[in-house]
């Protein structure tokens, strides 16, 4: 799924911008990151292409939806192609593995046959076949951020985001969890990935974003440790602005 964002901007004050002129183009089955310090604009990014946040100047394509169109009749609808895996994972502590990754077929109706079936194929996947039924609240970190990960495949999403998902993790768990989420692309799936670990990017061939105050204020290829093509004036979604 090809992701496009064309000069997007958003502001939560009056005179207090989030995001500035953000463009970006992200090629359908590509691995992605979003770097920058707090404050960076990074996860409003994020929540306006998952459709969180309303666009308010400029225009995102994801696939063949238009953003700035979204309903709320249609947002359920978009984000059946769409997963996220939030900093925070939302999940339901006192709820089990399985439950929690079935709870968005739930939603939407599909049989309990049909729930149970995916959530146990995704949590063997991830390597959680053995905890289907312990409650998130007796995961390590590393557990459930895995979970996380098998609630947000459970539609077989095209684009998937995940805002700081090794947060908090100690080094070997973070790079299981990209090697996780780097596994999607075999099926075409698009990643965007937000993370203050520059290590991470080190581990695959991947487009890194890095934002500043709300700008994009450098563009480049990463590919097992080395930078390729860095340049402040070439690509899609490139600023001149540091």
């Amino acid at each position: 799924m090809r992701v496009q964002a064309f000069h997007l901007g958003h502001t939560y004050l009056p005179e207090h911008p989030v995001l500035h002129d953000i463009s970006l183009d992200l090629s359908p089955g590509s691995l992605n990151y979003l770097i920058g310090p707090s404050g960076s604009g990074k996860s409003t990014l994020m929540k306006i292409l998952f459709g969180d946040e309303p666009i308010q100047t400029g225009q995102a394509l994801v696939g063949g939806w238009s953003l700035a169109h979204l309903t709320d009749k249609t947002r359920p609808y978009y984000r059946r192609e769409v997963g996220f895996v939030y900093q925070d994972l939302r999940l339901l502590p006192a709820w089990t593995a399985e439950e929690n990754v079935c709870l968005p077929l739930e939603a939407i109706g599909r049989s309990r046959r049909a729930q149970r079936s995916r959530a146990h194929e995704l949590l063997h996947q991830v390597g959680l076949g053995h905890h289907l039924r312990t409650p998130v609240a007796q995961l390590s970190g590393g557990e459930r951020q895995r979970v996380a990960i098998a609630r947000a495949l459970v539609h077989n999403p095209r684009f998937l985001l995940a805002d700081e998902p090794t947060a908090n993790l100690d080094p070997a768990l973070s790079d299981g969890v990209i090697e996780l989420l780097n596994e999607q692309r075999q099926r075409g799936v698009t990643l965007l990935i937000s993370t203050h670990d520059h290590q991470l990017i080190k581990l695959f061939r991947s487009q890194v974003y890095e934002m500043r105050r709300g700008i994009i204020s450098r563009h480049f290829t990463s590919q097992l440790g080395h930078r390729e093509g860095e340049s402040l004036s070439q690509g899609a979604g490139e600023s001149s602005h540091v």
